[in-house]
């Protein structure tokens, strides 16, 4: 075989064994759930173009272990002049090789500043993967929070229908005025309207999943968020992508500062030739030191940047510290308030529920008029839907906890 052929076969295999390990993106045909939406961030350009720029930057990590590539430099001396300088006669060609022989370091410092980017860039995958989720969930809350409403618009509307059929009994058997099942039909009709928003918000918050997720397939709804008791621990940011991304920028940082520092050193390299006398078609070696001695203050002014830069960093690490426990203790709080207000209203909903129930009682004996039964139906669902507020705003806080503590909110990856 070749070394074309083995080359191309070689590249060949490689390319079927990449292809088969390639995950697989969702289809239009499927039906899923958040967890594969998840998981669909593999299949996203945005994946794809960073895993891309962190190839790229390893390939420069191999680069930087390797050695400068050595010059061949080709010169004559003595031509074209004067006397005995004329023509060719009295020519000296040189023909030399010379290595940048990267002294005090440098080759080290070089292999640890690509590393230190190559790291960095891994952390900007995982950093885009849980804003990815965060952003995810936070759009799964709203397709939740509005399948939620939807089903109290419908708890509305069934209130409304049998509100109506009451109250038209009464009006036919003359006990209540006309008026009243014209009260009565304006209020399922705005039950109605309410349902077909609500059904809008519905499609709307579909629309943007499958906009994020890049899928226009069906999204079944699940509940995942709004009926589940939030859970946090000790936090760890050791564990926050963010944080680790600081960390690596800190790095990068410090070895740009090293490489600056070597880079203010001379730079010593070694050449190795021969030269041929024309006049007596002689031969004979060549060869030395080069130094290349970094004058000026430039050297210095790119070592004050990086220094300034670095600075800049721990300054980032140290806020980021402080705002990120503060963030925390702020949505713990919320949750916990959320949790309370919550309680509070799972507790008052069924006195509310029996008052409207015996209003309606009390309506089809004709001893209560439509304005009692509408002000205990308006404020039994008026609390049913603060209820849902307070479940929203708590599942919001524990997405943006769970963003913080690097997981997934109520460990979705478990759901059943």
């Amino acid at each position: 075989m070749t070394n074309n052929n083995y080359y191309a076969a070689f590249g060949s295999c490689a390319l079927l064994l990449f292809a088969i390990s390639q995950p697989q993106p969702l289809h239009a045909q499927d039906t899923i759930g958040f967890k594969e939406l998840v998981e669909n961030f593999e299949n996203l350009p945005i994946n794809a173009q960073l895993n891309a720029i962190a190839t790229a930057i390893e390939i420069d990590v191999r680069i930087a272990g390797m050695r400068p590539t050595p010059v061949i430099s080709l010169g004559v001396e003595n031509i074209f002049g004067s006397s005995n300088y004329k023509g060719f006669e009295a020519a000296e060609t040189t023909l030399q090789i010379s290595q940048d022989l990267q002294l005090f370091g440098r080759k080290q410092a070089n292999i640890n500043y690509a590393k230190s980017l190559a790291q960095s860039s891994k952390q900007e995958i995982a950093v885009k993967k849980q804003e990815y989720i965060k952003d995810l969930a936070l759009l799964w809350l709203e397709f939740e929070n509005a399948n939620y409403q939807s089903n109290l618009d419908d708890e509305k509307i069934n209130a409304a229908k049998d509100d109506l059929m009451f109250i038209t009994l009464l009006v036919d058997g003359g006990r209540e005025p006309k008026l009243r099942q014209l009260q009565a039909q304006s209020d399922l009709k705005k039950a109605e309207i309410a349902k077909l928003q609500t059904q809008n918000s519905i499609n709307n918050s579909k629309n943007n999943l499958a906009v994020i997720a890049q899928y226009n397939g069906t999204i079944k709804s699940q509940k995942l968020f709004m009926e589940k008791m939030p859970s946090f621990g000790t936090f760890d940011i050791s564990q926050n992508v963010n944080y680790q991304l600081l960390l690596s920028k800190q790095k990068s940082g410090k070895a740009a500062i090293e490489l600056a520092k070597i880079d203010s050193k001379p730079n010593i390299g070694a050449y190795l030739g021969a030269k041929h006398l024309a006049a007596n078609d002689a031969f004979s070696m060549v060869g030395g030191l080069s130094m290349t001695l970094p004058l000026g203050y430039k050297n210095q002014a790119i070592l004050a940047q990086r220094k300034a830069q670095a600075n800049a960093n721990d300054i980032a690490i140290d806020s980021f510290t402080r705002n990120i426990e503060a963030q925390r203790l702020s949505l713990i709080a919320k949750i916990n308030s959320s949790t309370r207000e919550i309680a509070q209203l799972n507790v008052s909903i069924t006195p509310l529920q029996e008052v409207y129930d015996l209003s309606k009682i009390g309506l089809k004996a004709g001893k209560i008029s439509l304005i009692e039964v509408q002000a205990a139906r308006n404020e039994l669902f008026a609390t049913k839907d603060k209820l849902r507020l307070a479940k929203f705003e708590r599942s919001r806080a524990e997405i943006e906890l769970s963003y913080i503590e690097n997981r997934l909110p109520f460990e979705v990856s478990n759901e059943k």
